[in-house]
């Protein structure tokens, strides 16, 4: 396979012949599909360069089979890993972020592959730490909540994106700037069944923001009022005694028998660390606890049989029923504690598969 492989690559070339080089490209891309013969691709440096060379096909049917191509290959960290420059990266962000980009979509499911490892990360992230990279930033959150933004795509995968670099402070910083209320434009969609890409990338998001302390009181407080929106995707139609029903959020007030929680355990599990992150003080830990968080956790606990979202609940139970630590160690990110009683301490990226 990888004689044959050599032998295809002298194929893949702008000037090959469209007869030839179209058959060529959707073979390679053919073996991406395969977890087996993606490695050898993978590995292929010059098959992955002739594949970023032909993203900039005329013919479309070529075009998309270089983006396919590529997609595929940097699920595989090695090939991720070669496509991490940042000539690369800036040239797929200003691309994907043109309106009238037939591939804008394509190009950020690379980048949301090519974010989740460190590396991609912090070539992202210097990118939009220089001096136009803010206004890249902003056009980016631009095309994924303002529909209509190109034709041509959904940006979806704007979520992952986002999701993956907020494991760096500085854009956890920029979603939580107060003037400009990002972090608000996120919090609906904890609840956007309508699509998982989206729900997913931005839950991970808030959970990202909920690891800068100095700002929960701000995210708990009216302007934000990040709380309903983490427990509502928790929440069931069970009833709740009165006086429960009257201490939790208007919002999970009185919710009705077709109530139905978050479909995905990976997605409760990060709601429920998104929680936990917001109880390391003892201020939010007091404003959860009298908003009735707890009444929540309990119905879930007694509804959910995935292990792993079950274990995540008990501890975020201990610390909401547990007593208050000791004087001096009320915040539970400078004091060393118990596996019970923790508070996790990683943010959370998202892989295109």
């Amino acid at each position: 396979m990888e004689s044959q492989i050599k032998e295809i690559a002298q194929f893949l070339t702008l000037q090959t012949r469209p007869d030839i080089k179209l058959p060529a490209i959707e073979f390679i891309a053919g073996l991406t599909g395969s977890s087996e013969t993606n490695t050898l691709i993978a590995r292929n440096t010059t098959i992955i360069d002739a594949a970023v060379n032909l993203t900039k096909d005329e013919i479309e049917n070529v075009a998309d089979a270089a983006y396919i191509t590529l997609i595929n290959v940097t699920g595989d960290d090695h090939a991720a890993n070669y496509l991490c420059k940042k000539d690369y990266v800036q040239s797929l962000l200003l691309y994907a972020l043109k309106k009238t980009a037939k591939y804008a979509d394509k190009a950020c499911m690379i980048l949301c592959n090519l974010t989740r490892l460190s590396q991609g990360c912090d070539t992202t992230m210097e990118i939009l730490q220089s001096q136009d990279g803010r206004k890249i930033f902003n056009q980016l959150l631009d095309a994924f909540f303002c529909s209509g933004y190109n034709k041509h795509a959904t940006y979806h995968h704007v979520a992952a994106i986002l999701a993956n670099v907020t494991q760096v402070q500085a854009a956890r910083r920029w979603i939580l700037d107060k003037d400009k209320l990002i972090i608000q434009k996120c919090l609906p969609y904890t609840q956007y069944y309508d699509n998982a890409i989206r729900r997913r990338g931005l839950i991970a998001v808030i959970k990202n923001c909920c690891f800068e302390s100095d700002c929960n009181e701000w995210l708990l407080g009216e302007e934000i009022d990040i709380l309903p929106h983490l427990l509502l995707p928790l929440a069931g139609p069970e009833e709740l005694k009165q006086e429960e029903t009257d201490r939790l959020p208007l919002d999970l007030q009185y919710l009705g028998e077709d109530k139905v929680r978050e479909p995905e355990a990976d997605l409760r599990i990060m709601l429920i660390e998104s929680l936990m992150q917001l109880c390391a003080t003892k201020p939010c830990r007091m404003y959860i606890r009298e908003k009735m968080a707890y009444a929540i956790l309990r119905e879930l606990h007694q509804w959910d049989k995935n292990e792993d979202v079950l274990s995540t609940c008990e501890k975020l139970i201990q610390i909401l029923i547990g007593d208050e630590p000791e004087a001096g160690m009320e915040d539970l990110r400078n004091v060393t504690v118990p596996d019970n009683y923790s508070i996790t301490d990683k943010s959370e990226a998202i892989v295109k598969k």
